[in-house]
């Protein structure tokens, strides 16, 4: 792009009268004799908010230096230099101080350097969003180097962390879920769009989604809707013109929300009935998940995505499968079992795979009530035979009270079966949550 100098042209008319100096008279004809004066008013270039989002590279930056170069700010770089030194309006000022510029240049500025400095352009539409029938640039862009993504719209603009759940870590993990943006319309009757962007964890923490809902009339509203509890955070967009938000699996808890002066606000809430004993989540970190016939990790450092050998009870046969979900939760209440020469913390719905018996927890009841696939269930005893991934099996020892409560994990659910390897056996997976009455 060339930033033109804007010429101004005015043709000034001179005339001019002539007097007889032999006769002393004036002569009754005018003669008009007309020229051409060329007048050049040299100003900056105006900098169009409507043409940063074309501008490459070369254009931002140099857009955003006209913006300095019009308070006299002095420039090192050669290209900079020759350039401004070339136009007839720009005189450097030795006395420069960035606390000259004005604030509307300032915010400018800045919003050329978020187009100079994205990594990516996570969306960029034009939208009604006032409602007015005019519709408004809208542009979502992210800055990988600052781990930031910015909301802009037309010349406004909010910045915000990418990384929201990692507040201690300045540089976020590499396998985070990306950024999602849409346009929705939560309310039909009211003309207006609104944005919706959404991120979650996507590790074995596993604390919810993060919302951010994008209204605009004179200016950027934004709401937040987020929550850290047990794989929550997702919004539901009624026709009612309202808007839920699943706070908490476990216990069923949602919040509903209503659109008011540009920001969603809550109006009601329904919480259900903890299950007793708590939620799922039903190993301790040490807890050793195969991964193959020879290697196995931690369930602590598991997520989604990962591979682990799964064992048909009803075929003996063992296949790789991946994670599609892994859980963790704080647990108080964990019975320690002893088998072989091992033992391990887990809640008492857990189901292992007893050679025998088929499925067995220390509270059946529990387990068929809360997870689906377990219609049968028998009690865990002392003296079961736990089914082993070669075939063998290991006998329950004893178990016993633990001593403390600890942070527990679990494989909630596979691509393929409904079981895997835990310290050498047969554990079940757990497929879905219920509440219990």
């Amino acid at each position: 792009m060339k930033f033109i100098v804007p010429l101004f042209f005015i043709s000034v008319l001179i005339v001019s009268c002539e007097s007889n100096s032999d006769t002393g008279e004036t002569s009754s004809e005018t003669q008009e004799q007309s020229k051409e004066v060329l007048i050049k008013e040299e100003i900056p270039p105006v900098v169009e908010v409507s043409r940063i989002p074309k501008m490459n590279a070369d254009e931002l930056r140099l857009a955003r230096n006209i913006l300095f170069a019009k308070y006299g700010r002095g420039f090192n770089s050669p290209d900079l230099k020759a350039y401004f030194n070339n136009q007839k309006w720009y005189k450097e000022n030795p006395g420069f101080k960035e606390a000259d510029l004005k604030d509307d240049d300032r915010a400018l500025i800045e919003l050329i350097s978020l187009w100079e400095n994205k990594t990516k352009v996570l969306f960029n539409e034009q939208i009604d969003l006032s409602g007015n029938g005019s519709y408004e640039n809208c542009a979502v862009l992210y800055n990988k180097n600052r781990a930031s993504f910015a909301v802009v719209i037309n010349d406004q603009f909010k910045e915000f962390k990418h990384y929201w759940g990692k507040f201690d870590q300045e540089k976020p993990p590499s396998d985070w879920t990306p950024i999602h943006v849409k346009t929705i319309d939560i309310d039909p009757d009211d003309f207006r769009k609104e944005i919706h962007i959404h991120q979650r964890f996507n590790d074995w923490v596993d604390p919810g989604t993060e919302n951010l809902i994008i209204t605009f009339d004179t200016e950027i509203r934004v709401t937040e809707l987020s929550s850290t509890n047990y794989d929550a955070g997702k919004l539901t967009f009624n026709n009612d013109a309202t808007v839920t938000m699943q706070f908490s699996n476990c216990p069923d808890h949602t919040r509903d929300y209503k659109l008011k002066d540009g920001k969603l606000i809550q109006f009601d809430e329904t919480i259900g009935q903890m299950p007793r004993g708590g939620c799922a989540a039903c190993f301790t970190e040490d807890a050793q998940v195969a991964t193959s016939i020879s290697s196995a990790l931690p369930i602590s450092q598991l997520q989604a995505g990962d591979v682990v050998l799964s064992y048909d009870v009803t075929t003996n046969q063992l296949e790789v499968t991946k994670i599609t979900r892994v859980l963790a939760m704080y647990h108080d209440e964990l019975a320690l079992l002893s088998f072989g020469n091992q033992s391990l913390e887990v809640t008492k719905d857990h189901p292992f795979y007893i050679k025998g018996k088929g499925w067995s927890s220390l509270e059946p009841e529990q387990t068929k009530q809360r997870y689906q696939g377990y219609a049968e269930v028998q009690l865990l005893e002392v003296g079961d035979r736990l089914q082993t991934a070669n075939g063998e099996t290991f006998l329950l020892n004893s178990v016993k009270h633990a001593d403390e409560g600890k942070m527990t994990y679990t494989i909630e659910s596979l691509e393929n079966g409904k079981s895997y390897i835990v310290n050498g056996i047969v554990v079940g997976s757990e497929t879905k949550i219920t509440a219990v009455p």
